[in-house]
């Protein structure tokens, strides 16, 4: 199994829908004039032209997302191709671009970008967005014939057993939460339930996690998405990485209670395996996001816990 089919280029194994191609008024002929922040952690293995680099992206993709201009495009797009149409604009149509470092201290940088999209240009990147959907949707169709079953050209991956309780630090008289892990979703709309497997293996090494195999048992869903994987050649013998995630959670009622994003770059040589490059940063970032939604979770059970002992005090109070 070549890892660059599921990750590095559009995962074309499942059918796509498709949108209606539409013209969309520009306001204004001036250009708009875009800016962003953004802040990243100094990891004392990793170069700060790497964390510079990767905090500069992060700036401009909210840059980008932030400008009122994109709001018409918004409604039209799900989060997947949204997110296809930024990288495009911040890729190929930001210009006059200005990048101030804000914060520099050892422990963290934090850079703000200003630039300017010319309108023009903002249509240019919507049609061309447009364009790779019906694409998309066709040669997907054409995968679904050829492969009836997608689901087993993706690798197998193993997972812990339903209903695996961990706890590492004893018995716990705290209920465990008991999590539904939504299928992998790809920037093409494609999902993969064996990289959910993944995020499974994340969990059950955690205290007090129940792993349920339906929404219905599950107090917490976990959703979770490839925004972006992306491989730039910098000369002949050495390339970049560049991959965006996003770990969401939601509790029983649906509603979303954090929604983490991770976003890295990695250099490799020539000589590496671009697959094996792939999946270990996939899981690097999926494990730095569910650290954080186990906190949400571990708060969010201390509350209820808190809750239920005040109104048991208050209906049997002490004499």
């Amino acid at each position: 199994m070549y890892w660059n089919r599921l990750l590095l280029t559009p995962l074309l194994f499942a059918c796509c829908g498709s949108i209606q191609a539409q013209e969309i008024s520009v306001p204004s002929a001036a250009p708009i004039e875009v800016y962003g922040n953004a802040c990243e952690k100094i990891s004392k293995n990793e170069p700060k032209s790497s964390v510079r680099v990767r905090v500069t992206d992060m700036a401009s993709y909210a840059a980008a997302e932030n400008m009122p201009e994109l709001a018409q495009y918004r409604k039209q797009l799900n989060d997947h191709d949204l997110s296809i149409l930024i990288y495009n604009l911040i890729d190929n149509y930001l210009d006059d671009i200005n990048v101030k470092t804000i914060v520099e201290d050892g422990r963290e940088l934090c850079v703000e970008v200003r630039g300017s999209i010319k309108p023009e240009n903002l249509q240019s990147a919507w049609e061309e967005t447009q364009d790779e959907i019906k694409h998309r949707a066709e040669i997907a169709a054409m995968e679904e014939k050829a492969h009836p079953n997608p689901q087993e050209l993706y690798p197998e991956v193993d997972a812990p057993n339903p209903k695996m309780l961990i706890q590492p630090n004893g018995i716990s008289d705290t209920p465990p939460a008991k999590l539904y892990f939504e299928p992998t979703r790809f920037y093409n709309n494609t999902r993969s339930n064996n990289f959910a497997k993944v995020l499974k293996q994340i969990f059950a090494e955690m205290p007090n996690i129940e792993i349920v195999e339906t929404p219905q048992e599950a107090d917490y869903t976990i959703y979770s998405d490839v925004l972006r994987a992306k491989v730039d050649p910098i000369n002949d013998n050495n390339n970049r990485l560049q991959m965006v995630v996003a770990l969401e959670l939601r509790n029983a009622e649906n509603h979303i209670m954090i929604t983490e994003h991770q976003n890295r770059f990695v250099l490799f040589t020539a000589q590496d395996n671009e697959q094996d490059v792939a999946f270990r940063l996939l899981k690097k970032l999926f494990k730095n996001a569910a650290k954080l939604l186990y906190k949400k979770i571990e708060r969010d059970t201390n509350r209820g816990e808190a809750t239920e002992r005040a109104q048991s005090e208050l209906i049997t109070p002490n004499p």
